[in-house]
């Protein structure tokens, strides 16, 4: 692992730290998006890096609704993860199919977190 990907690694704990004492499901849905990067970390598979950080970057806007607009701003840097992941798949030749089945994928866990969302309001 290089230096940026520990340094988001570390910032996702700490956005563990913080869901925490915000409330129940945002730390648990938290804790196993945090697994999903570091397994994909681990294993240095680019696609479940995609999936990973894909996620992160539209759930945690919705795991922090409590602050408003600063849920936005805190997903900012998985959005740079995500967009260096894939610009690293287009250099490798890889197909599109594969890449609309993971949107496809993060879609489905970011609706899961909207229905979710208001059961713990």
């Amino acid at each position: 692992m290089n230096m940026k990907t520990i340094s988001v690694v570390a910032y996702t704990a700490a956005l563990l730290l913080i869901a925490y004492f915000i409330n129940t499901v945002s730390f648990i849905a938290l804790l196993l998006l945090f697994t999903l990067q570091l397994l994909s970390e681990f294993r240095n598979t680019l696609k479940l890096k995609i999936i990973a950080y894909f996620t992160l970057f539209f759930s945690i806007p919705l795991f922090f609704t409590v602050y408003g607009i600063v849920g936005v701003v805190l997903s900012t840097p998985y959005f740079f993860m995500f967009i260096n992941n894939i610009s690293k798949l287009f250099s490798k030749r890889a197909t599109m199919g594969f890449l609309r089945t993971k949107v496809k994928i993060g879609y489905s866990v970011y609706a899961s977190s909207i229905i979710a969302l208001p059961i713990t309001i």
